[in-house]
């Protein structure tokens, strides 16, 4: 592991706030095999790097992060996002989000999205009409770029990158729809993350950035112990701290609303019993088929290119 990199706060670049969240175990402690296993899945001891609450602007993030090499090589050693909940729990979900981008009537132009996964949320906006154009995709994942591709159909509309390089490609003024499902909590700087797709963005076009609300009762309730406080959150956003950085991104009329996350009874147990006891794969197969939908901590900031 390389020596941490020291950053000031990603919203307001203020550097005052104290400490309010303190991991069982410093990562800068550990091997480079053991800050993998703590890199991917839950566990019951806590591994993450402190969370400083600005006294600026009341964001909280990590004044110590990972250098930049290290986080890459992390990223790339990782499964897809959708292993850890289940390819059926998560489409369930994104087409909740979708229904949200669906009532701001975006313009029908070219779709951008980070972090897509398998393609989930950008197949439901083609089904439903509200696309007309290329599809740009950053996702990191190599294994999933055939079913991206396949999106696209016999038109070849579909451009790929690892990276996000990729917006740098993008025409200005392009974009209709800009979606980023849980990664403006994992990028080390969102605001340039968010200009960076607004430039690309035509008037009037609709971005949805989906994070964790660090504000949440179910953080207040576990503490130290919520799940997204973990090494691949450099920073953790609230319903204020959302709205503040699409604003600063260039994004007005933002709305934040709660969302609801799609489950199965399965996946929930075998959570919980990580989080608590450090084991899972102990909860019985046919929990599978019970369903739930909840109010997991999860906010969607909503905002419109103008």
């Amino acid at each position: 592991m390389r020596p941490p990199q020291t950053r000031s706060c990603p919203l307001c670049a203020g550097n005052d706030g104290t400490i309010e969240v303190r991991p069982a175990v410093d990562p800068c402690t550990l091997t480079e095999d053991q800050l993998l296993r703590y890199w991917t899945g839950f566990h019951a001891q806590r591994v993450f790097f402190p969370y400083v609450r600005c006294a600026a602007c009341g964001m909280l993030y990590n004044r110590t992060y990972l250098s930049d090499e290290d986080t890459a090589s992390l990223y790339s050693a990782m499964e897809d996002n959708m292993a850890e909940a289940g390819s059926d729990n998560t489409a369930a979900t994104q087409h909740g989000y979708v229904d949200l981008v669906s009532r701001c009537h975006p313009p029908r132009h070219d779709y951008l999205e980070i972090g897509p996964d398998t393609g989930v949320f950008a197949g439901d906006c083609m089904a439903r009409g509200m696309v007309d154009g290329r599809l740009w995709f950053c996702e990191p994942n190599r294994e999933v770029w055939d079913r991206l591709g396949a999106l696209g159909g016999q038109r070849g509309s579909v451009e790929l990158a690892p990276d996000l390089e990729l917006l740098d490609r993008i025409p200005t003024a392009s974009v209709g729809i800009a979606v980023a499902i849980h990664v403006m909590d994992h990028v080390v700087d969102p605001i340039d993350v968010l200009r960076r797709m607004r430039r690309v963005m035509v008037d009037g076009g609709v971005v949805l950035v989906v994070v964790h609300n660090e504000r949440s009762l179910m953080r207040r309730a576990l503490g130290g112990r919520w799940p997204p406080f973990r090494l691949q959150h450099p920073h953790l956003f609230s319903p204020t701290t959302l709205r503040r950085a699409l604003e600063t991104g260039g994004f007005g009329s933002c709305t934040i609303r709660r969302t609801w996350n799609a489950f199965d009874a399965r996946f929930l147990l075998d959570t919980l019993l990580t989080v608590t006891v450090g084991r899972n794969g102990l909860a019985p197969q046919w929990l599978r088929a019970v369903r739930f939908k909840l109010p997991l901590g999860n906010i969607a900031g909503i905002g419109v290119a103008s």
